[in-house]
């Protein structure tokens, strides 16, 4: 469907991902069956014809995901789910879809608003797309990103975790503080998550080389901002969108501080083959601890003298193994509203 907004009001839910898809490859080239009676999935009466669909496929697309809409919605405006799991059946169609089609590609389609936890389906698929709930024009999107039209380049501001019971427990989450509710302080990181924040694949690949931080300098004051240089290439055939990403340790922090937290990020077109030299600055306020303080109305925030440890990279470095990392000492420590005016929001690079 298409942005629920928009939908309900106008009765217009744009172009169907089927009928775009048959727009792009061709009506006589598109076998479809509903696996399930509706997105809850709560039968396998459709499994049978599903079945005898993909045997005749080249390629299997299966969709997967939320409703949205209606007194039985997954999710909506008002209304959270307490699982993340797939609804149903969901999970159970791809996993036979696979036992029946072990050698053919099979391509699970997202549409969701939350994440979710695919389970032992996730595992069976050779590529996934979240399309979220996307809006009127979805369906073309969909459908041209599928066949290569075009080059996705997205990345997911969500964590997506194996199941329910990995995550963080409400009374162990601080929501002033964001603690145990963000992938910053996600403990068991390698083995609750799926897919981290900042994940995302395209159909080319990158790499990085030539990292300099603030020109080989290896220290910074407490006000200034730190100038991030890498250089990106295209090593795949294909022209697309990178999605420079750069995250910052504390080590030294007097006080709890975030594993790992986004500082810097940027987009860039790079064709084929081609590199592209990029400077990212990674702001004061970036970096600062806050420390506690009864005194709601004044800042309580600091940049502490100590070393700040920057990967950068296309994702997290505890998941991306293309990521680079430096060093730089901050010397001297402040509070961050004494620095001043502008220079922890902006920079001249």
């Amino acid at each position: 469907m298409g942005n629920y907004a928009e939908s309900a009001s106008k009765g217009n839910w744009g172009t169907p991902v089927l009928d775009a898809v048959k727009a792009v490859v061709g009506e006589d080239a598109v076998v479809q069956a509903n696996g399930c009676s509706d997105i809850s999935c709560g039968d396998k009466v459709g499994f049978p014809a599903a079945l005898i669909a993909a045997a005749s496929a080249k390629v299997i697309v299966v969709m997967l995901g939320l409703d949205f809409n209606g007194g039985d919605a997954d999710e909506s405006e008002g209304h959270d789910r307490n699982a993340i799991e797939l609804p149903g059946n969901q999970g159970l169609l791809v996993e036979r879809l696979r036992a029946a089609n072990p050698k053919k590609t099979i391509i699970g389609l997202l549409v969701h608003g939350g994440t979710l936890a695919l389970g032992s389906a996730g595992d069976k698929l050779d590529a996934i797309m979240s399309a979220w709930y996307p809006g009127i024009g979805g369906g073309p999107a969909i459908a041209q990103t599928l066949f290569g039209e075009s080059n996705p380049a997205g990345r997911t501001a969500s964590t997506w975790y194996n199941s329910t019971e990995d995550l963080t427990a409400p009374e162990e989450q601080n929501e002033s503080e964001g603690k145990g509710m963000t992938y910053r302080y996600i403990k068991n990181y390698r083995g609750a998550v799926v897919y981290p924040f900042g994940h995302g694949l395209s159909y080319t690949t990158f790499s990085y080389s030539k990292l300099s931080v603030n020109a080989g300098a290896a220290s910074t004051g407490p006000c200034d901002a730190i100038a991030v240089t890498v250089t990106v290439t295209n090593t795949g055939s294909v022209d697309g969108d990178e999605v420079i990403q750069v995250y910052a340790q504390t080590p030294d922090a007097t006080v709890p501080t975030a594993r790992i937290r986004l500082v810097a990020f940027d987009r860039i077109f790079i064709k084929a083959g081609a590199s592209a030299t990029v400077t990212l600055a990674v702001l004061p306020d970036s970096h600062s601890v806050v420390y506690p303080s009864a005194d709601v109305y004044h800042d309580t925030r600091q940049v502490e003298a100590g070393r700040v440890v920057l990967s950068v990279g296309g994702g997290q470095p505890d998941y991306y193994a293309g990521s680079l990392t430096a060093t730089v000492k901050v010397l001297g420590g402040k509070p961050l509203n004494s620095c001043p005016p502008g220079s922890s929001k902006e920079v001249d690079l």
